[in-house]
């Protein structure tokens, strides 16, 4: 039976020495780090301790592509205010990273976590023709990657074909 637990992991041995004294946060900072990271796979997710207001953040790339997000990891007990948060995301200075926005992530005593976006003044939902368009595109896209599996194990399947009548 193995014995070793969150506290051996060496991220977590990184976050506890960013001198944060709550050690039930230090958890949570942890647990939305390996969700990120395993479940979501973003890439180079880093943490940033925000010792001023003693919450941690953490910002990374959800694919290679896109701009790098901050998240605030919280335990689900966790009260903030509007204003707090505001006032919180004023005093953060992330470098490659915008603080006009944030992703809450809130962690329950079970280890689910749910995201929440927020950002500054109040976003519209999108409409359903919008939402409509959205899924074409992914259907569209989907439909053009496995056509691309189609081309390239025909193409495959041509080659031998071809190498096995050269043989005969």
């Amino acid at each position: 039976m193995c014995d070793l637990s969150y506290a051996d992991h060496p991220k977590y041995k990184e976050i506890l020495s960013c001198g944060m004294k709550d050690g039930n946060q230090l958890k949570v900072v942890f647990l939305v780090y390996i969700d990120l990271c395993e479940i979501h796979g973003w890439y180079d997710v880093q943490i940033h301790p925000c010792t001023e207001h003693n919450l941690m953040f953490l910002s990374g790339h959800p694919n290679r592509e896109d701009l790098r997000i901050l998240v605030l990891p919280l335990d689900s007990g966790h009260i903030l205010s509007i204003e707090h948060i505001n006032t919180v995301l004023q005093s953060v200075h992330i470098q490659d990273c915008s603080t006009n926005k944030v992703t809450m992530a809130v962690c329950d005593r079970d280890s689910s976590i749910v995201y929440y976006n927020l950002s500054q003044g109040i976003a519209p939902p999108d409409t359903p023709q919008k939402t409509e368009e959205k899924k074409q595109q992914r259907i569209t896209a989907s439909q053009r990657r496995n056509q691309e599996v189609t081309d390239n194990v025909n193409l495959f399947l041509e080659s031998k074909r071809q190498k096995i009548e050269e043989i005969t």
